[in-house]
């Protein structure tokens, strides 16, 4: 292989937050990166070498990114295999294998995969329809999984009760039971092309509770050097079983019991190890580029305690980010924030993530939650209390599927609901303190009417004030006419919406047994 510090060519499918983070560690080695990534705005497009816009999903197209790359990995596991795999046969490097890609593509044939190698996990059924769910003899709840495509929470639902068949997903899925676990951790494992195995320290994850995503990850986790030991010894034996070349990320539940159940796995750089970058003597991303240009692996040591803060896009806000609190984060001890060059916001959108280091697992955690106050990333347009609450309750209802292009003005044609709805506020508000004025200018009068009364002069001051306030009062019930018409005249509510008013975002699915986040 060319020496992977100069002349060799390194092609990634996929230019988001991972590849964003990796391509920062691939700099410190001079390595010439190349992304293919359908978002011609990617957080990857102004830090690579080369930018390529194209599906990832296509034949054609990753074939022929590919032969313009000596080694070839993944961002994402939604790409086409079989372009994979005849670059392979022509002798472009791509790890993970391809056969690793496509078994992680199917969480049923993932599952099936983990029984095969005995490996523990939770009890399954692989199901062709929704008809299929009718037929389950298994107690309710249990979770339901699409078996392609589904991530970060999407893709999944809970089964609670017999009303929920008619909503089930129609395609192939996996059905699982549910599990009764302490605490869900993850681990990290890499390996290299000599076969050279190292994990990193497990971590646990506290997730959202609505958007089914990380919020909170504490490293080392708070479990018994035997689960340590235990969750290692999986993740290596996984690893030997398929071959890896590269990372690998797992994530277990611990049981009650203390048993570990391996629930999805990720071959590729993950969220659950972010906080490698200043947590851990090597990083995952520096240890990815170390597995896959056959380097030797790096040092997992953890340095100190760390505590990952996921920054996600605030529900009710969607347009140009902004970041509320930065400035009072940065004041904060052990605070290294990571934004991932997003410059839309969405709720529960990846915008970016903390990491607070701390030779005190307390302290680490308390800042943690500080930080979790102070930095939003949220945007220029702040909607009001009232219209925050009608589009929770919307998403909550079901009311609220996904963002449509609004009808709007040829100056702003994709004005939304949610801007309409705050330049609504704004023009209420104006009125209100309009309003507002003109009632302290009338008091004003009024009292200068009264001293002319009691002074028993200056009649025809007395009228021409008098006639001012007359106005004034005309021109305060024209304003209170002018909100009411305006109230009655606002676009439907988010409850109400059948007139083309988009919403903030799509639906989000309850929390589940947590799925691989990127």
């Amino acid at each position: 292989m060319k020496t992977f510090y100069g002349s060799l060519k390194l092609g990634i499918l996929g230019g988001g937050q991972l590849g964003r983070m990796w391509i920062q560690n691939a700099l410190n080695y001079n390595v010439n990166v190349s992304i293919l990534d359908p978002d011609k705005d990617a957080p990857c497009k102004n830090i690579c070498d080369r930018f390529e816009v194209g599906s990832l999903a296509d034949y054609e197209t990753v074939y022929q990114f590919g032969k313009t790359v000596d080694l070839l990995t993944i961002e994402i596991e939604k790409v086409n295999v079989a372009a994979l795999k005849q670059l392979v046969v022509e002798g472009v490097k791509v790890y993970p294998d391809p056969s690793i890609i496509e078994l992680i593509q199917d969480k049923g044939a993932q599952k099936q995969w983990l029984m095969d190698h005995h490996i523990p996990t939770s009890d399954f059924k692989l199901i062709s329809d929704r008809a299929d769910l009718s037929n389950l003899k298994w107690p309710m709840p249990y979770v339901q999984k699409l078996r392609r495509d589904g991530y970060d929470g999407k893709g999944v639902l809970i089964i609670k009760e017999q009303a929920q068949l008619a909503d089930a997903f129609e395609a192939p899925s996996l059905v699982e039971k549910m599990v009764d676990f302490e605490k869900e951790i993850a681990i990290i494992v890499a390996r290299n092309e000599s076969g050279e195995i190292k994990t990193f320290p497990a971590v646990e994850m506290d997730f959202h509770p609505t958007a089914n995503l990380v919020e909170f990850q504490i490293s080392p986790a708070a479990v018994s050097d035997f689960i340590q030991l235990k969750a290692a010894n999986i993740a290596e034996n996984i690893a030997e079983a398929l071959e890896l070349v590269g990372l690998l990320a797992i994530e277990f539940f611990v049981t009650k019991e203390g048993s570990l159940l391996v629930n999805e796995m990720a071959p590729r750089p993950h969220n659950s190890g972010h906080q490698t970058i200043e947590g851990n003597v090597c990083s995952q991303f520096d240890q990815h580029l170390r597995a896959i240009t056959g380097q030797p692996l790096g040092d997992t040591s953890s340095i100190a305690n760390a505590v990952m803060i996921n920054l996600l896009g605030e529900e009710g806000f969607e347009g140009e980010a902004i970041y509320q609190g930065l400035e009072e984060t940065l004041h904060l001890p052990g605070v290294y924030i990571h934004l991932y060059g997003k410059k839309i916001t969405k709720p529960f959108r990846k915008m970016g993530h903390v990491t607070v280091i701390n030779q005190d697992r307390a302290m680490a955690i308390q800042i943690a939650k500080e930080v979790k106050e102070k930095l939003n990333p949220k945007t220029a347009f702040v909607a009001s209390p009232q219209t925050q609450q009608a589009i929770s309750a919307a998403q909550q209802q079901g009311a609220i599927q996904q963002t449509q292009p609004a009808p709007g003005t040829e100056e702003n044609p994709q004005i939304g609901f949610p801007e309409l709805a705050q330049l609504l506020q704004q023009g209420l508000q104006q009125m209100l303190e309009m309003q507002q004025q003109s009632m302290q200018l009338m008091q004003q009068l009024s009292v200068e009417i009264q001293a002319m009364k009691m002074g028993g002069k200056g009649g025809e001051k007395k009228k021409s004030v008098q006639e001012r306030l007359d106005q004034m009062e005309g021109f305060m019930a024209q304003l209170t006419s002018g909100a009411d018409q305006s109230a009655q005249q606002a676009p439907p509510s988010d409850q109400q919406q059948d007139a083309g008013y988009p919403s903030p975002d799509q639906q989000q699915m309850p929390p589940e047994q947590a799925a691989p986040q990127a």
